[in-house]
């Protein structure tokens, strides 16, 4: 329908809702998306661009079962009047059905809504008649409060900026709560309105800029009932709370109280009986706001890494005059009772020890066991000492540790020249960096979208990250797990709080003792297990580079291997600049940007033989290359000649590091944060002067090759108007609506307060549209309006000191590649040595030793390179799976003032990027195989694709979009257990634990349906993934039933997943289509869904290439018989339909 984007019916009763989606249901309308109340249905047309789409909502649940009174009218056009009328009728409808003058017919009726409704067989358009002078009732408008709380923190003003203008997108009044809980109760002023303008500024200011502060009336009831009556009097019944534990708390009790207050409030008519029904309910939704990053059941939180990038600074800087003179420093940083930003300090830093409240020193006399470690460090030639002390530092017995205490240790007993730096509040300054800007963005847009989906009955959520995924998770929850730290600290349990930090806590830890300790004969392999590591770079420079060299080195020293560093990638290992890496030499690489070794693009492919010949002359047993998209071909090139080249069957493994982060088989490479950083200070500057200017606008070039993680990412956290991507590119139809976007923007501004705008354009995205011919057009036109420059920042991206978040992933990461090297290297050499044979030449011949380490959401995983080429454009250089996409929609939703609708349908696409991953439609001939490692379907996949016929469980009476698959459970769990678990989302409808028939033993899934469609959403959002009886579950919806198309393959992975376990997999979550087969891509049906099953250690049948899989036997009786065997479940045929031939086979004969 041309020019149209829905019709929207709204109610306040549910019944009438609820029976108003089932009649156009029951017309062909099929839904889009959905909430618990709201949802979008679409008839489709048979013409173009008349499409029908009706957007029902209900509005607050009024009890009163009447119609609503509404003046639409819709006239639809249908081929099939007969049809329409036995619908109708079969739905006990009133309805008439009168001849027109033209000769034709006409069926008129009411919806549930009491909305007229024509059905004639004139072939025209869909008309849609209205009053277009009703009036706009803002009293259903929703208001919403946000304020921030307790200490303050880098991204706090990023949440609220977000909340904000996600809200007035969404088409809410959103109020900011100045002074915090104290602005609450004191009313007045200190409670605004905001309006799209108010916010603009916001994201690059540290601190927050709606003040925080100490409250201790709220914490008195009276306190909380005054608030209560300055919320209810400006119609206020939500409320985002940004800030620690104590601030999410407070809220939660607030609502817990909501009640009573009210209802006091009303007793002493201190507000009315209308005000009083009409918000009877309070919305409380956290935002975790702190420099501590202490909250459980998130990874991190809003400000945790510009401080820690404060403390890095700061350090980096004592470094420089700690060495100068030889000296100690002891340096104290913030956390309370969590170490979590001393630990990360000590890694970036590469400090010589650190003390932690979950980790205390293990010896009774800590003194000596940390002189000794350091007197052997300075014994090496090391000139500075630094130890970092968390400020809640405890010994085993839960004495304090002072930093003047370590002091006086290091003075007393090593004679060392000691100082002791407290760096304070330093750490909470300063501009929030590029990752807390992004959190705290697309954290405040999900608490805005958990407003408009609360229910009275659903616990407060706290909105958090986890697998790099926006989370919900129950707020008071995660505040009882936080708090259960301290306990377990109190009693000595340091095990059990270690385990309840976040996931990468631990593994950091690890790594870094790890990378600290030397001479350690515990860490000493056997003499014979002993190998030449040989390091690479290859590729551009990039920030974390040397990091992960550095922990490299000095982790194969403590374990007694020889690290050999190559300088100049490939072309000097051909010419001989080859040498042994020792601890001094490496000890100060952590915080050195570029590459130490020297780095080119150069590929083995130059000349095998030499490579073969360099690498057996210098004795080299694995090999680490650290680099981007060439380290990754690089790695193919090896892997792919290893049966001319023995000494090419050694371990090989890949590190990726790029500012591009475009090396398939991780989310991130090291290197993309510090260059987003850079982008993002070169921005800040820009804007400033674009806003001094008044009315400019910069056209700024980013780096990334055929890849749009820079600028997308950048442009989120810059606040840029638009971004121009090759994976979206550019025409000159947008080119057109962006520079009228920002006619319109200058001529609503301010002159005198207007707005330094920029656009951000990828370096590769058009040959023709230019950084500059777009700067001119857009200078053109804007005529005396604004005008427009250029900056193309460059080779800038790359340099500098390397960010923490860089440093810390490069240390995690070359630790688990020493140790995945060791475990493919040692079998064959503990093998020889039991045999008394030398040496082997070619360690390891198989795909999977040459792999490429990646992170996937926190965890760290392994890919075989070949098992990556089905994920990977080699044309474009780049991975075909981009986790970032749905960010580009998010840019333009926060940067300019959309209508309502157009806001809406941004967020409601954006929601379902973020959290719904999956396909709609699935077609088993137009795809490859489900696991996504073949390229083209096999015959076999053909055939059970033709052949099959499912038969779904026994749960068809149950509403599919309330119906839960549970799958991988332990064979243990009951289904009592499976109730637990997911009532915390909602009332349980019922819960179905599939058992086998005979034996009643667990098959290992379950189906869980609820009474209200929300909570399945929540369920399905938040329970994916989580831990019950030690098992990883998965959670998807029933496929058969909400996916057209669909035909069930087997789970995977594990037992009651295993492939040869029987099990079928009813969801379709885990595995990721292929696009179709000769269909280009805009043309794609199948909707990419990001692999978790990489997720899961268990799931190491679909990383291994095909050669090293059960071969595949052309088709005959006995394969059909095995495929129906394997299949009987779900599948009913004869032997005669299941012998019968397809065309595929005879093609294949």
């Amino acid at each position: 329908m041309s020019g149209l984007s829905h019709l929207l019916l709204t109610t306040a009763n549910r019944k009438l809702y609820e029976s108003t989606v089932e009649f156009y249901k029951a017309l062909g309308f099929e839904p889009l998306s959905h909430s618990d109340s709201q949802i979008y249905l679409k008839l489709t047309a048979k013409a173009p661009a008349q499409d029908l789409t009706i957007k029902v909502k209900l509005v607050g649940d009024r009890a009163v079962d009447t119609p609503e009174k509404n003046t639409a009218t819709i006239v639809i056009a249908s081929d099939n009047l007969e049809t329409v009328a036995s619908i109708i009728q079969s739905r006990h409808i009133d309805f008439k059905k009168e001849k027109e003058s033209y000769g034709g017919f006409v069926i008129k009726t009411r919806d549930p809504l009491g909305n007229a409704l024509e059905f004639t067989d004139e072939d025209f358009r869909v008309k849609i008649t209205s009053d277009p002078n009703l009036p706009v009732d803002a009293s259903n408008k929703r208001k919403i409060a946000v304020l921030t709380s307790g200490g303050d923190s880098a991204g706090m003003n990023a949440a609220v900026r977000a909340v904000v203008r996600a809200g007035i997108a969404r088409g809410c009044d959103v109020f900011a709560v100045y002074e915090g809980y104290q602005g609450l109760v004191d009313g007045g002023n200190l409670i605004k309105k905001m309006s799209w303008n108010d916010v603009r500024g916001f994201l690059e200011v540290g601190g927050t800029s709606i003040g925080t502060a100490r409250c201790m009336p709220f914490k008195q009831r009276p306190g909380r009932l005054q608030a209560a009556e300055n919320l209810v009097n400006r119609g206020i019944d939500s409320i985002v709370v940004c800030g620690g534990d104590g601030s999410l708390t407070g809220a939660d009790v607030f609502r817990s109280e909501w009640p009573g207050l009210l209802d006091e409030l009303l007793a002493n008519k201190r507000i009315t009986e209308e005000q009083h029904n009409s918000h009877r309910y309070l919305t409380i939704v956290g935002l975790v706001g702190s420099i501590d990053n202490d909250m459980s059941s998130t990874d991190i939180t809003i400000g945790a890494y510009t401080s820690l990038a404060r403390i890095c600074e700061s350090v980096d800087s004592i470094a420089s005059t700690a060495i100068s003179h030889s000296r100690a420093f002891v340096v104290e940083v913030m956390g309370r009772h969590c170490g979590w930003l001393a630990l990360m300090a000590a890694i970036s830093t590469g400090a010589d020890f650190v003390f932690l409240p979950e980790k205390p020193p293990s010896d009774d006399d800590w003194q000596t066991a940390m002189c000794d470690r350091l007197t052997r460090r300075r014994a090496l030639g090391k000139r500075n000492t630094l130890v970092i002390v968390a400020e809640g530092a405890l010994d085993k017995n839960l004495n304090p540790i002072k930093p003047e205490h370590i002091k006086d240790i290091l003075a007393d007993r090593m004679g060392l020249d000691t100082r002791v730096t407290t760096l304070g509040h330093v750490q909470r300054g300063g501009s929030p960096v590029a990752y807390d800007r992004y959190l705290a963005t697309v954290q405040g847009v999900e608490a805005v979208e958990a407003v408009l989906h609360a229910t009275p009955e659903t616990p407060s959520p706290m909105i958090g990250m986890s697998q790099n995924k926006v989370t919900w998770r129950p707020l008071m929850k995660a505040v009882e797990l936080t708090h259960a730290v301290a306990t377990a600290i109190g009693n000595k349990d340091f095990d059990k709080a270690t385990e309840l930090r976040d996931s990468e806590f631990k593994l950091d830890y690890e790594a870094y003792k790890a990378t600290t300790v030397v001479d350690d004969p515990r860490m000493k392999v056997e003499a014979h297990q002993k190998l030449r590591v040989g390091i690479i770079h290859v590729g551009a420079p990039a920030g974390g580079m040397n990091a992960a060299t550095r922990t490299a080195v000095l982790y194969c020293l403590n374990r007694g291997h020889t690290p050999v560093g190559i300088y100049n990638g490939f072309p000097g290992l051909f010419s001989g600049a080859v040498q042994e890496l020792d601890w001094l030499t490496v000890d100060q690489w952590s915080s050195r940007g570029g590459s130490e070794l020297g780095t080119n693009r150069s590929q083995p492919d130059a000349d095998f033989g030499m490579t073969a010949h360099s690498l057996q002359q210098h004795k080299i047993d694995a090999l680490l290359m650290v680099g981007g998209f060439e380290a990754f071909t690089a790695l193919m090139q090896l892997d792919n000649n290893r049966d001319k080249y023995p000494m090419f069957r050694i371990p090989m493994v890949h590190l990726p590091a790029t500012i591009s982060n475009n090396v398939p088989g991780t989310d991130f490479s090291l290197g993309s944060d510090t260059g987003l950083n850079a982008i993002v200070n070169a921005c800040d500057a820009l804007v400033q002067s674009a806003s001094a200017s008044r009315r400019r606008v910069f056209v700024v070039e980013v780096q990334g090759g055929r890849t749009g993680y820079l600028a997308v990412m950048a442009g989120l956290a810059t606040g840029a108007t638009t971004v121009y991507i090759p994976e979206e590119g550019i025409t000159l139809d947008r080119l057109q609506r962006d520079v009228k976007d920002l006619v319109r923007l200058y001529r609503e501004d301010d002159p005198n307060h207007s707005e330094g705008r920029i656009i951000l354009r990828n370096e590769k995205v058009s040959k023709t549209y230019s950084t500059n011919v777009i700067s001119e057009i857009i200078k053109t036109e804007g005529n005396e309006l604004f005008d427009s420059r250029t900056a193309v920042l460059g080779h800038t991206q790359q340099g500098g000191t390397p960010s923490p978040m860089d440093r810390i992933r490069a240390s995690r990461l070359a630790v688990k590649c020493i140790q995945f090297i060791e475990q493919q290297a040692f079998p064959a050499l503990d093998a020889a040595h039991a045999r008394g044979a030398s040496r082997p030449v070619d360690i390891i011949n198989t795909s999977d030793s040459a792999c490429v380490i990646g992170i996937v959401g926190t965890d760290v995983l392994f890919t075989p390179v070949k098992s990556l080429l089905s994920e990977t454009d080699m044309k474009e250089r780049k991975s075909t799976k981009s986790w970032w996409m749905p960010m580009t929609g998010l840019i333009h939703l926060l940067s300019i003032q959309d209508s309502k609708e157009r806001a809406s349908m941004v967020l409601d696409n954006l929601e379902r990027e973020l959290r719904m991953w999956y396909a709609k439609i699935y077609n088993p001939i137009k795809v490859g195989s489900i696991d996504g490692t073949d390229t083209e379907p096999h015959d076999a996949a053909v055939v059970r694709a033709l052949n099959a016929e499912y038969k779904p469980p026994r749960i068809k009476d149950t509403d599919p979009l309330k119906t839960l698959f549970v799958g991988r459970l332990d064979p243990d769990t009951t289904e009592d257990t499976v109730k637990r678990v997911f009532g915390e989302y909602g009332s349980l409808q019922s819960v179905k634990l599939m058992c086998n028939f005979v034996t009643g033993v667990s098959k290992g899934y379950a189906f869980v349906t609820y009474e209200r469609t929300k909570a399945a959403e929540d369920a399905y959002r938040r329970a994916n993934g989580m831990y019950v009886d030690g098992r990883r579950i998965l959670v998807d919806y029933e496929r058969s039933r909400v996916m057209k198309g669909w035909v069930p393959r087997r789970l995977g992975g594990g037992f009651s997943g295993k492939k040869e376990s029987g099990q079928l997999r009813f969801g379709a979550r885990d595995r990721a289509f292929r696009d179709p087969i000769n269909f280009a891509r805009r043309e794609q049906q199948t909707a990419e869904i990001p692999s978790e099953q990489r997720r899961d250690d268990n799931w190491r049948y679909d990383m291994l290439p095909r050669s090293h899989r059960p071969k595949e036997r052309s088709p005959s009786r006995h394969h059909h018989r095995r495929e129906r065997d394997s299949y009987k479940r779900v599948r009913s045929r004869s032997r005669d339909r299941h012998r019968s031939p397809s065309p595929y086979h005879k093609r294949r004969r």
